[in-house]
């Protein structure tokens, strides 16, 4: 995305993006900001790149090794019930979808960009709460203590294994930065014409959250 011409939120959700990224990057040792991130993406993005410093090609590695993790090998249609996953969330969420906009695949209805209102309250919710929310930036305060979810297969899916223990903090309350980015710009469904959503679609939290859809719903019974 970088290099481009951009409104206010969409450039507010590339930062985000950078900001995820980059406490990615600390968690697993890299000493780097989502400034450093921004500015490498963007020179080396750039017709006549500069020679990378080996800052930069270790950025690079593991911008490459982020996108590598998160990359969706099959882009599918996001249906009502699809699950979703906040890196900062303990939980994983059914994504809810209160009114269906008269398009379906498998049965089920396809959901949107702008289904993405976040919260706990109201008949209107998409995003839900993602239980504790571990983010250090979350100034919302508070303390919960859930029950811990039982492990899950990197499809989603449930290993087997029972869960175990609880887990203690601030309770997420997710607030939503703009509309799902990475909608399939060539499906428009609805009265709205809104792009549809696929598995490739991501949101972000006004914390520094990355949300992603794990499962798009279409497998599932529930």
């Amino acid at each position: 995305m970088a290099g481009g011409a951009y409104s206010g939120s969409e450039y507010d959700v590339e930062q985000q993006m950078y900001q995820a990224m980059a406490s990615k990057m600390q968690s697993d040792g890299v000493d780097v900001t989502a400034e450093e991130i921004a500015q490498t993406i963007n020179e080396q993005s750039s017709p006549n790149p500069p020679e990378p410093s080996e800052k930069d090609e270790e950025i690079m590695a593991q911008m490459a090794a982020y996108q590598a993790e998160h990359y969706q090998p099959s882009e599918a249609y996001v249906v009502r019930g699809a699950l979703l996953h906040c890196q900062y969330g303990s939980h994983c969420r059914r994504m809810n979808l209160p009114r269906c906009h008269g398009v379906y695949t498998m049965k089920k209805p396809i959901v949107f960009k702008r289904d993405c209102k976040g919260g706990t309250e109201g008949a209107d919710i998409n995003i839900t709460t993602f239980g504790v929310c571990s983010c250090p930036g979350n100034p919302t305060g508070g303390s919960v203590c859930l029950e811990k979810e039982a492990p899950r297969n990197p499809d989603g899916s449930f290993t087997g294994e029972a869960a175990s223990g609880t887990v203690t903090g601030t309770p997420c309350i997710p607030d939503i930065i703009d509309v799902w980015d990475g909608t399939h710009a060539e499906t428009h469904i609805g009265k709205e014409n809104e792009e549809a959503l696929t598995t490739r679609s991501f949101l972000v939290c006004s914390y520094g959250g990355l949300i992603e859809i794990i499962r798009s719903g279409q497998e599932d019974d529930d």
